[in-house]
């Protein structure tokens, strides 16, 4: 399926995970947990496709590690699940704030991964390059490095393999040796490149001023529309906040707000906000596949 939402202006996109990011860092009640970390997969899987599986899997697991170890340095709590040897209380309430911590951090990291999808390094230097340049860029640079940097990794293998200088399951002495030498070359590659990028911009006149910017982007009204929907639902999401219907607490009981009509709206607004690239892209298969039907 498209990423029907990449293509849209920049300020759009960027306004979209300025919010989720930030709703899903301090928001711990369970639900908005559970519905921003299932809506953060599913958006993960559509852009990313397979490729996502891998790093939620890793998150998952992470996920899950910090939240049953929280309780053995959190003791606090009133309900006792039962008592280590040295006189240690694993505490229900320990073990809730545990999962909705580590849940906030495993929405997070899954949202970052649609993220580096659709804000790409050319929009983030449109948003910010006229106000940070020099920031704008080394940021855009190094959010390419991972990647850019595992792809050389791996081909760098490929490579060795070719001429019959890796060999794998030969002992960690000879993988040590293995790694070393990949290490080497690509340490070697990403200075000659730091080197040629830095001639390249000097070449370009990148220390000159004044400095003029090119872009393509142009706020339409679609643009306009869709951030005017996505900033009306982030304003009754901050009244839901306000009024505690998004607040809970674990120690030294669990204690969760009544629901009532403004935790109803808020609720909904919540799920409506961050699936809306979701509901885009589901909009637009709508309409193609009726019609393809009309030809």
């Amino acid at each position: 399926m498209n990423n029907i939402f990449g293509n849209y202006h920049p300020v759009v996109n960027i306004t979209y995970f300025a919010g989720v990011i930030l709703f899903s860092m301090f928001v711990m009640h369970p639900f908005f947990i559970v519905v921003s970390l299932v809506v953060a997969s599913v958006y993960a899987v559509m852009v990313k496709g397979s490729s996502a599986v891998k790093p939620l899997a890793v998150f998952i697991t992470l996920f899950t590690v910090l939240a049953f170890l929280n309780p053995l340095f959190n003791k606090h709590g009133t309900t006792v699940l039962f008592t280590f040897a040295n006189g240690n209380n694993y505490t229900l309430e320990a073990l809730c704030y545990g999962l909705a911590s580590s849940g906030m951090l495993l929405t997070v990291c899954i949202w970052f991964i649609s993220y580096s999808k659709v804000m790409t390094s050319d929009k983030f230097i449109y948003l910010f390059g006229n106000i940070l340049p020099t920031i704008s860029l080394t940021l855009s640079m190094i959010m390419r490095l991972i990647p850019t940097y595992t792809n050389k990794f791996y081909s760098f293998i490929n490579a060795r393999k070719c001429i019959g200088k890796y060999t794998s399951y030969k002992g960690r002495t000879k993988q040590m040796k293995n790694f070393s030498a990949i290490l080497s070359i690509l340490t070697s590659w990403a200075l000659e490149s730091a080197i040629i990028t830095a001639d390249s911009m000097k070449s370009r006149g990148y220390t000159l001023s004044p400095r003029t910017s090119f872009s393509l982007y142009k706020f339409s009204r679609k643009d306009k529309n869709l951030l005017i929907y996505m900033v009306g639902l982030i304003c009754v999401i901050i009244f839901g906040a306000t009024n505690k219907t998004m607040s809970v607490t674990f120690i030294p009981e669990i204690v969760i707000n009544d629901f009532n009509t403004v935790s109803f709206i808020t609720a909904i607004a919540y799920f409506l906000f961050l699936s809306t690239p979701i509901l885009l892209n589901l909009k637009e298969e709508i309409t193609w596949r009726y019609l393809k039907s009309k030809i």
